[in-house]
């Protein structure tokens, strides 16, 4: 017999010493067993739920596990929606909470507008491709296409022209302390905004190291530098923000509630967070590869591989999500490292409803993931094209005391 406790709190060093200590809630909970063992609700073995996929092509309003459809990145709602982002077809699509798809930016047929839109509805302006996106707690939808720049799609569903003026930046901080949309940006590898409304985005994630940064446009438009010097080096040590370097195809998980930002390159094998003490610091993986570290505190864990998609998260309670190789791992509020899917051997079929996500084989290997406000992880994989999300596995809540 299992008992739910109440809701866990516990009290965590922010990762990698911000110096500050703050409460943190799982949202999963303790179970207690009936012979007073306790055990966290989050060791307890996650099991696939098919979200998205198995189905022929899509269709407006039909529903997501009878589509199939592409998807490159994943973005979480507020409602508990999830945005797919469909790169070559330059739409992302809606997966709404009771199961249907719906396009809210792009255009493939009948389209009133090109090249941009601006000005014109997001559903009818073809974009051609779509390279990231991102999802503004206003409710505006930020996205880039393969012409160097960014749009804003505001709460109307309008295209505004956000940053960038077309070009691959000859240095990386081209256009510092001006606006946005006279500043060059290149190939932008990821977008997310704080709470506050600022836009952080890497540029140049391509391209050469002296090129890439991490930067930032404010609510005046004005585009500043907030990570790298131009140089290749990312140090283990916390370290000034512009006195170190930024990876290629840079992608980040989001802001933490205090305001922190992780991110990391595709071969950087280490995850770094800019944190609100004005450091970075090295939060997981120590720039070789090699998985290691599990059941361990995430800074003496080593990454094996991570994979240039969308393929690292944060969770509402703080957890961080993130792909390495053929398993998905995350380290929980309190520091610790742990795996939550794959057994890190390369599968031969896509995952299978109702069975447990740590004893699957992964096929293909996973690339994008999300985590919903109720904090189910969603793990979207290419070729098949689907989309789960894990749930814990079945128990009898009938013999379950409050």
């Amino acid at each position: 017999m299992f008992r739910r406790a109440g809701m866990a709190v516990v009290l965590a060093w922010v990762a990698a010493g911000c110096g500050d200590v703050r409460p943190l809630e799982s949202s999963f909970g303790t179970l207690h067993h009936g012979d007073g063992v306790q055990q966290s609700a989050q060791a307890v073995d996650l099991v696939w739920e098919l979200v998205a996929g198995s189905g022929q092509g899509v269709t407006e309003g039909g529903i997501a596990t009878q589509s199939s459809f592409p998807v490159n990145h994943l973005t979480a709602g507020p409602d508990g929606s999830v945005y797919a982002l469909d790169i070559q077809a330059g739409v992302v699509r809606r997966i709404s909470p009771d199961g249907r798809v719906y396009t809210v930016i792009g255009c493939k047929t009948g389209c009133a507008v090109t090249d941009g839109g601006v000005g014109a509805p997001a559903t009818a302006t073809d974009f051609g491709s779509l390279w990231a996106h991102a999802l503004g707690p206003d409710g505006s939808h930020y996205v880039t296409k393969n012409n160097n720049r960014m749009y804003r799609i505001t709460p109307d569903g309008i295209v505004h022209h956000f940053a960038g003026n077309g070009e691959t930046p000859q240095v990386g901080t081209h256009g510092e302390g001006g606006l946005a949309t006279q500043a060059s940006i290149g190939y932008v590898g990821f977008i997310k905004v704080s709470q506050g409304g600022d836009v952080y985005f890497s540029t140049a994630a391509n391209a050469y190291a002296h090129q890439r940064r991490i930067r930032r446009v404010d609510a005046a438009g004005v585009i500043t530098t907030v990570v790298g010097d131009g140089s290749d080096v990312k140090s283990s040590m916390p370290v000034f923000p512009l006195s170190t370097g930024v990876g290629a195809y840079t992608r980040a998980a989001g802001f933490t509630s205090s305001g922190a930002l992780y991110f990391a390159g595709q071969n950087d094998y280490r995850i770094r967070m800019l944190g609100v003490d004005g450091l970075v610091h090295s939060i997981v993986g120590n720039g070789v590869s090699g998985y290691s570290g599990d059941g361990g505190p995430a800074v003496n864990a080593g990454i094996s591989s991570f994979f240039r998609e969308g393929g690292l998260t944060l969770g509402p309670d703080g957890s961080l999500y993130f792909v390495d190789g053929n398993r998905v791992r995350r380290i929980g509020p309190d520091g610790i490292v742990s795996t939550v899917a794959g057994t890190g051997v390369y599968g031969v079929g896509h995952p299978v409803p109702g069975t447990s996500a740590l004893q699957t084989d992964l096929y293909p290997a996973p690339m994008h993931l999300a985590v919903t406000p109720d904090g189910a992880l969603h793990i979207a994989f290419n070729a098949p094209h689907r989309v789960y999300k894990l749930v814990p596995s079945s128990i009898d809540w009938q013999h379950v005391q409050p």
